[in-house]
């Protein structure tokens, strides 16, 4: 093989290698598969679900051809992730083609864990709790919160760009920071 020919399949094979990063944390972040850039694999590594598999990716597919709902050009996700015993949300910029996911698992605390109560704000742009009935679970890395008062919930607002940011503690009423 000649000299030239080797040094062209070793870049290619670096190309398709350098595609993931891993985070601080010990995630892959900045993943493409099948098309889609993933920020982030998993939110937790203990967890089932790995939005960097060909099977999860087909179903973002699927529901990115719903139309605009969350964000300015972005698509709700939610799954339920058995393993761990919560749900894991995210949005799909359908222009950009990036998955964005909502940095802890959300359940119930009392009850039926999938029975969460949430709002995402009068323009779409942010997850938050209503209610006093909400655990928020973090890792070893993303700290947890339970939503256990009745005048405080905490949302995590969106952007399409950039994904969720931090999480704010509001007034239940008034959705002001307090």
């Amino acid at each position: 093989m000649s000299k030239g020919l080797i040094i062209v399949a070793a870049m290619g094979l670096m190309a398709s290698t350098a595609n993931a990063q891993m985070s601080d944390y010990g995630y892959k972040i900045n993943e493409k598969v099948g098309g889609y850039h993933i920020s982030k694999c998993k939110i937790d590594e203990d967890n089932d679900l790995n939005f960097c598999s060909i099977k999860m990716v087909n179903k973002i597919k699927d529901i990115a051809q719903s139309p605009v709902n969350f964000g300015k050009e972005s698509v709700l996700l939610k799954f339920w992730d058995t393993g761990i015993n919560y749900w894991v949300y995210g949005a799909v910029n359908k222009k950009t083609k990036t998955v964005f996911l909502y940095p802890r698992g959300l359940r119930a605390m009392n009850g039926d864990s999938k029975n969460v109560s949430l709002t995402f704000g009068k323009n779409r742009d942010r997850i938050c709790t209503a209610g006093d009935n909400m655990d928020m679970i973090g890792d070893e890395y993303i700290k947890a919160y339970s939503d256990a008062e009745k005048d405080v919930d905490y949302c995590v607002k969106y952007d399409d760009k950039d994904g969720f940011d931090y999480m704010d503690r509001v007034d239940s009423k008034t959705r002001l920071p307090v």
